[in-house]
């Protein structure tokens, strides 16, 4: 039979248990979150790759024919100005994402090891508080026992 200490304290524990996988789980979509993230990020340099090879095959075809397609050229260069930035902006924006998946796996880490930690503590706290308990019960029960082959009656503790 439990007392209402080891009740209190494992109704503590279990809370606290439940916290620890709450953060788990938090930690857990957000880098997934970052991670499809990153995956977009990585495809759309991957089309900004094409784009870039694509505006520089056009950019040679219209520079053949210059003299009749001068406007043609203008724009294919503007294109691939265009699309070198924007697969540079995107680089940089994978590279962001990157770290930052990389930073939430450390999070994650972190959580798994504060969590693995904290369980462990927990039941150490547990372990020492029940043999605290039963080494009182055990105490008290010796002294009742003494008391009653002495002649002397315990006193009720209220």
């Amino acid at each position: 039979m439990k007392t209402k200490q080891i009740q209190k304290l494992e109704k503590l524990m279990a809370r606290e248990a439940r916290m620890d996988e709450k953060n788990l789980k938090n930690a857990l979509r957000e880098l997934k979150k970052a991670e499809k993230v990153h995956e977009k990020s990585v495809k759309s340099t991957q089309r900004a790759r094409k784009e870039v090879t694509k505006s520089l095959k056009f950019q040679n075809k219209t520079s053949e024919e210059f003299d009749r397609a001068n406007r043609k050229y203008d724009e294919s260069w503007s294109q691939l100005k265009q699309a070198e930035e924007s697969l540079r902006m995107r680089r940089d924006e994978a590279t962001m994402k990157q770290q930052e998946v990389e930073q939430l796996q450390g999070v994650l880490s972190d959580v798994e090891r504060t969590k693995i930690q904290n369980d462990e503590e927990r039941e150490q706290r547990l372990a020492s508080a029940i043999i605290s308990i039963r080494q009182r019960q055990i105490a008290r029960a010796s002294v009742d026992t003494s008391r009653v082959t002495t002649g002397i009656m315990p006193i009720e503790e209220s």
